[in-house]
């Protein structure tokens, strides 16, 4: 592990840095995880009482997620892996499932909305993002790409960046891996046709947005608004979104 880790510095030394990976929660968005998954979670099982009770609902839904974020299939996008596995988990539904996937899209469309409770956008996210792109960085929205991408685009309207042009936003349609797999990390830059080296992934969380991306070669920004450090790592770069953008401006070509 030492010595990988020397390598990836020395080709981070030789690389200049074309594309900038952005977590979106407690990064771009202030979203409390204990306020929010609680009335997302309540929320998402009232639109299926009907069908299945909401204990037995909210159960199958964990163990499809868990279930996405250990694939490592790449030939299954993280969409395919979750309903598969949901359908596994509830086979009575299979004969609905036209009226489960309506459903589904009728809550990301009318009632997430609603959910956006004291969440709030981070000072100097339009600024850094804008500035990237002004460099000729490409910009990717790197969040974890559990949910479909109407969730996302909804979260990033709360962020009042929906409005940007991203090079990439990682969503279950569009990814076949999700965090903390390295594979999530190597497939976006596959995707945007770079070497991991020529990427920093910049977010709050530890073992979810450094460790993996580290481990392919890229280089990591620790967003320090609220941060989870729960694994020791040391980031090449720590400070709020302004720091980020200085750091940035250090490792251009």
């Amino acid at each position: 592990m030492a010595y990988q880790t020397r390598i990836n510095q020395q080709r981070q030394e030789e690389t200049a840095v074309r594309a900038l990976l952005l977590d979106l929660d407690d990064t771009l968005l202030l979203n409390s995880v204990d306020a929010f998954l609680p009335r997302y979670f309540r929320a998402l099982s009232a639109a299926f009482a009907d069908l299945v009770p909401p204990e037995r609902f909210l159960d199958t839904l964990r163990t499809a997620t868990m279930q996405t974020i250990a694939n490592t299939d790449p030939t299954r996008t993280n969409a395919e892996v979750f309903w598969e596995a949901w359908e596994h988990l509830l086979p009575e539904l299979r004969s609905q499932r036209d009226e489960v996937r309506r459903r589904t899209e009728h809550f990301y469309r009318e009632v997430f909305p609603t959910l956006k409770g004291d969440t709030r956008p981070v000072e100097g996210a339009r600024e850094v993002i804008t500035w990237a792109k002004e460099q000729g960085l490409a910009v990717v929205i790197a969040t974890n790409p559990i949910f479909p991408m109407a969730a996302i685009r909804e979260r990033l309207r709360w962020a009042e960046l929906d409005d940007l042009d991203f090079d990439l936003i990682t969503s279950y349609e569009n990814m076949h891996f999700t965090k903390p797999q390295p594979h999530y990390y190597r497939e976006i830059a596959d995707v945007l046709g770079i070497t991991p080296e020529e990427a920093v992934m910049a977010g709050n969380h530890i073992t979810n947005d450094l460790v993996p991306a580290h481990a392919v070669g890229m280089r990591t920004f620790l967003v320090n608004l609220a941060p989870v450090r729960d694994a020791p790592f040391t980031p090449d770069g720590e400070g709020d979104l302004f720091a980020l953008r200085a750091w940035l401006a250090q490792h251009l070509a």
